[in-house]
This record gives structure tokens, sequence and C-alpha cells, in this order.
């Protein structure tokens, strides 16, 4: 997913699929949603959702019930969540801290910081690569199904 399209307040705005940066943000906003909080802190959650969409450029004062519902329902396809999980993560979900696993396996295959990793990868991009690992596997993890 490179761009998207959403209505909010009346107007059509183009979204950019989020870096990682941006979507550790969004999902930690996104979860919050499900938790016993105050609406107020619900609120508090959707503004920090649009600016790490819109990188803060974008300041709603209303939504209508449609427009939130929708947006909330843009954000799973935005950022690539999981539907049937109760809370928001990547789709695929390696075991234990997914984001570390995720940051140095692209670090290791492709001798990136955590910082470049931060600022230019998405999840689509992260699909990409993997779709090619999976016929060709990094050196290392060649020498690893070998060693046992």
């Amino acid at each position: 997913m490179e761009e998207s399209i959403i209505t909010l307040g009346d107007k059509q705005l183009t979204v950019k699929e989020p870096v990682f940066r941006c979507l550790k943000i969004i999902l930690k906003a996104y979860n919050q949603l499900s938790e016993d909080v105050s609406d107020t802190d619900k609120m508090a959650a959707i503004d920090t959702m649009l600016a790490a969409i819109f990188d803060g450029k974008l300041k709603l004062k209303h939504l209508s019930p449609d427009e939130l519902s929708d947006f909330l329902n843009a954000i799973r396809a935005i950022c690539g969540m999981n539907a049937s999980e109760g809370k928001a993560s990547p789709k695929e979900k390696p075991s234990g801290d997914y984001w570390g696993d995720i940051y140095a396996h692209l670090s290791m295959c492709l001798g990136w910081t955590y910082d470049y990793i931060n600022e230019h990868m998405t999840l689509s991009r992260l699909a990409e690569y993997q779709g090619y690992w999976d016929n060709n596997p990094p050196t290392h993890q060649l020498v690893a199904a070998y060693m046992g």
C-alpha cells in the first residue's frame, strides 16, 4: 500500500503508508482505544493518530460519528493491521518483541541502522523483502540452517 484516500471533515485526503516510526505511534494510540480509558483519553489517542498520519499538519475540531468510524476502519488498512486480533499489530507477528525482531532482521540482512529503518521502512516494503528472502534466504540464515 503506497497511498490511500480518506474523507475527514468533508475533505478528501491522501494518506501515505506510514514508516515504522509513525506506525509504532499509531499502533500504540489505536490500542488505547480498546482499553478502559476516559473519552478525553480516547480523543487524545485519535489526535495522536491524526498527527502521526499527517505529520502534525492536520487539525480537526470535529469528526462526525460516520467520519470517525470510517477513519478508524481506514487505520487498519493504512497500517496493515490484522482485523482478527483484539489489538492492533502487524499482520505477521514474530514471536517475542516483534519490533525488535523486525529491526534486528533488517539490520542484519541489509546493513541498515535502526534509525534508517525507523524513517524509511514500511510494512509493504518489508513484505516485498520477505517475499524475496523466502526464495533467496540471507547468508546468515543459510549458515544457521546448515549448522543446525
